[in-house]
């Protein structure tokens, strides 16, 4: 892979509230919550209007009144961020520069398909802002720059820090040392990346890139990225956990589902390390080998609990079809959420799903396996809002 420093348009250090999580995780009460704000980033990331027009009015306005400005120096943004989960204290390190990916040469690696939807509002988005305002989310296997960004965060004072409502403190220093960011580039020079999130925002800027000729192809060949080490103790790759609308009948289900996996009732688990079914009450499953093979023909290790879930839980075992699934099932990260959801009555079931081995998740996605969708939640997210990259002779 090649990365790339760059000039980024950051909001000026006196705005308060411009940052927000990714535009595809923030529900309508949470959006308008943060719209509030004349300088928040979902201004650009969710437009009012089809033909986003006020998303260009926005960024326009931002850079005639200095809600943000360009940094005018060749830049990476290194982010730090400290979090708690479950009692535990982590932190993780990454930077956001420019990668190159037009023309594709295979050293970035998606693991999920995307629709033809989600990716053409993206590009009428972008194209309409001639901006990325916000990177899509790449992982590496590299030591090497894992330590220098260490490094350089332990001997520098962040230039910026915010702490996000979920708790997540973030640290931002801005690297113009052409000396470091040539260590940064370096070091990643020949590695391959797995795409974590972002799917759609790149699918989008590479169509825009083959569409596009001159200076405006030269600006979509590469895609504003946050790239860290899938070594990072403070990577978290979680399963998404899915919950049932409709009824079911527990006991029958039970013994259906004992056909492929061994059943057992146990108390509340303090960790996930099967599928569970919960109804009121917690079941563990544990898959029966040869008879998931008989419905999943992989080798174990292409075998994960979200392809079990669909494929044989819910489509073998249930008979539910893609609309119903599509209906009947809600996604969350929150093992929590799903069982409150089904101690309101909000939802019949759910099932809960263990965090992936990120060795695995890795060793899976290299050999070029498109997941099922929603496998994976990686967290924490790196906040969008912390640097836009704007075609620069746009005002």
């Amino acid at each position: 892979m090649q990365v790339f420093p760059f000039k980024p348009f950051v909001f000026a250090s006196s705005v308060e509230n411009f940052h927000s999580p990714p535009f595809d995780t923030i529900s309508p009460d949470l959006e308008q919550q943060l719209k509030k704000s004349e300088a928040n980033i979902t201004h650009l990331t969710l437009p009012e209007n089809d033909d986003n027009s006020d998303a260009v009015e926005w960024l326009k306005k931002w850079k005639a009144d200095g809600t943000i400005v360009r940094i005018d120096q060749d830049t990476v943004i290194i982010l730090r961020q400290r979090f708690s989960v479950n009692g535990m204290e982590y932190g993780r390190i990454g930077f956001i520069a420019l990668t190159s990916i037009y023309p594709p040469d295979g050293s970035i690696k998606p693991h999920e398909r995307t629709f033809d939807g989600p990716k053409r509002r993206r590009m009428s988005l972008m194209s309409s802002l001639m901006c990325q305002p916000e990177p899509v989310f790449l992982l590496v296997s590299n030591q090497g720059m894992l330590q220098i960004l260490r490094k350089y965060a332990e001997d520098h004072v962040p230039d910026r820090e915010f702490e996000e409502p979920i708790g997540v403190l973030n640290e931002i220093f801005y690297v113009t040392d052409a000396a470091i960011i040539d260590q940064i580039v370096t070091s990643l020079k020949g590695d391959n990346a797995v795409v974590a999130d972002g799917h759609h925002r790149l699918a989008a800027t590479l169509e825009l890139a083959g569409l596009s000729e001159g200076e405006s192809r030269k600006f979509w060949s590469s895609t504003l990225s946050y790239i860290c080490s899938v070594s990072d103790p403070g990577l978290l790759i979680s399963g998404i956990h899915r919950c049932l609308s409709m009824k079911i009948d527990t006991q029958d289900l039970l013994s259906r589902l004992s056909g492929y996996f061994s059943v057992e009732e146990i108390e509340s688990p303090e960790s996930i390390d099967s599928i569970l079914l919960y109804t009121g009450k917690f079941y563990r499953l544990s898959m029966l080998q040869d008879a998931i093979r008989s419905i999943i023909n992989r080798d174990n290790e292409s075998v994960y609990p979200a392809l079990v879930l669909k494929e044989v839980i819910f489509k073998t075992v249930m008979q539910l079809d893609e609309n119903v699934i599509e209906k009947e099932v809600t996604y969350t990260h929150s093992s929590e959420e799903a069982i409150r959801g089904v101690d309101s009555g909000r939802f019949s079931s759910a099932f809960l799903l263990p965090a992936w081995n990120k060795d695995a998740f890795i060793r899976l996605v290299m050999k070029g396996e498109m997941l099922t969708q929603k496998s994976t939640y990686f967290y924490p997210k790196p906040p969008s809002g912390i640097a836009l990259n704007c075609k620069c002779d746009v005002n």
